[in-house]
């Protein structure tokens, strides 16, 4: 025996005997070609679903199966949206990277410095195992997005040495530690580097033939090629890109156009080659008024001295005056943090000694530096030498929270410093240095 559908089999009996299935009194009379109305198209298909019966035209069966069909996707696509928001809920801030400078890799003399550099890349391997001070909250330290090196890659970056290019062999010792992609050399993370006074003149001005800002510019198309930057100038030197919603520049030497004439050192190897103008442009198209928080890195330092002249640093200023510039980083000289025009500035020190470690979440920024805890001792020829004995400790300990942009100052903040777009719940001076010995015994430093 035929199986018929329930809806059909209604439609049968009801034409039969004149009675709608499931009801008394005859049946209303319905025109196929009369228009209903939404709320009676969707009573028709939820009866009828239930066994009901609902006369409708051949055009009206194909409306049917059409809003049914509607109604299923609508009703996935809600049960996808709340599935994501139980199971993959927004993705907060929350960046760790590692920041140095001044490696200054040698070759055929002094290369003593080059071990002690891949000291400092083998902690840098393993410092995920290590935990944050507890002064600045403790917890193990996350994985490092990558490691940004702030110029001063090598020591002679157009010289020959007995005959042989010292900038060439140099830069391989650096492409053997520091690797790109975090697979090629020693470091397990990608690096950001940029170049430094010591690192030779522009493509194209080097006199012994190699050039490593042609390197830098390789490497560049190789980062972007593999979507690490977003935006690189058209020199192929400077480069930004965003991890997590936080904007960063790489400048290279200094955020510049060109050398200035006042300036005494040559201009050659102190040539900015276009970073200044490279900000403009990448902050106003890759940041615009979205309040973004920025981070900024080159080499040059910005505590008064002459590397690079005043009217420079107060164009830079003018640049990154209108965006929320949360930090910078640089090298060239010494090792703290300090302030300038109301952000905080962070000089990295040298490689070989150790490197900061960086964290920013939606609303805080925790760095400190983690360095070789060393001594001296007399040497054989009765001149202090330095010694370590494997031991790391913390220094220059520092913290702020963060606020969502806004367009005006908190009260009581001073406007020019906050630039109407940063705020500061609190501010921690850094804590007194950590010292963490051989045997893991923690102790307060007697200084910095």
């Amino acid at each position: 025996m035929a199986l018929i559908p329930a809806c059909a089999s209604n439609k049968k009996n009801a034409a039969a005997t004149g009675v709608k299935a499931g009801r008394s009194g005859p049946l209303p009379h319905y025109d196929p070609d009369e228009p209903k109305s939404v709320r009676d198209r969707f009573k028709c298909w939820f009866y009828d679903g239930f066994g009901q019966d609902c006369s409708v035209s051949i055009n009206g069966l194909r409306e049917k199966l059409a809003m049914r069909k509607l109604l299923v996707v609508l009703l996935a696509a809600w049960a996808g949206w709340a599935w994501g928001l139980l199971f993959y809920p927004a993705r907060a801030t929350d960046v760790t990277f590692l920041v140095t400078s001044d490696c200054h890799y040698d070759a055929w003399e002094n290369e003593d410095r080059n071990l002690r550099n891949r000291d400092t890349i083998e902690h840098m391997n393993r410092i995920s195992t290590v935990d944050w001070p507890e002064s600045l909250g403790g917890g193990k330290i996350g994985m490092p997005r990558g490691v940004l090196v702030l110029g001063d890659l090598i020591d002679d970056g157009d010289r020959l040495f007995q005959g042989q290019n010292q900038g060439a062999q140099q830069w391989k010792y650096f492409l053997a530690d520091f690797g790109l992609f975090g697979t090629e050399g020693l470091l397990r993370y990608p690096v950001f580097e940029g170049w430094g006074n010591h690192d030779g003149p522009p493509v194209g001005r080097e006199k012994h033939g190699f050039s490593l800002q042609a390197e830098l510019i390789r490497r560049n198309q190789l980062r972007a090629q593999k979507g690490l930057i977003q935006n690189v100038s058209d020199n192929g030197l400077h480069y930004s890109w965003d991890w997590d919603g936080i904007h960063f520049v790489q400048l290279n030497l200094f955020p510049g156009d060109h050398p200035h004439p006042k300036v005494r050192y040559s201009p050659e190897y102190h040539d900015p080659q276009g970073s200044l103008r490279f900000l403009q442009a990448d902050l106003a198209s890759q940041v615009g008024e979205s309040g973004r928080p920025v981070v900024l890195l080159h080499h040059y330092d910005l505590q008064g001295s002459d590397w690079w002249h005043p009217e420079q640093v107060e164009a830079y200023w003018q640049a990154i005056r209108p965006y929320r510039v949360i930090a910078i980083f640089h090298g060239h000289t010494g090792t703290g943090v300090y302030k300038w025009k109301g952000i905080d500035v962070i000089n990295t020190g040298q490689t070989e000694k150790g490197f900061f470690v960086v964290q920013i979440t939606d609303r805080r920024m925790r760095l400190a530096y983690r360095v070789k805890l060393e001594r001296q001792i007399p040497g054989p020829d009765g001149k202090p030498q330095r010694y370590w004995d494997g031991s790391w400790g913390w220094h220059h300990l520092f913290q702020k929270e963060l606020l969502p942009p806004r367009d005006t100052p908190l009260e009581g903040s001073e406007k020019e410093p906050s630039h109407g777009k940063v705020g500061h719940l609190f501010e921690k001076e850094p804590a007194a240095s950590i010292i963490v010995d051989a045997q893991g015994v923690i102790a307060p430093a007697c200084g910095r």
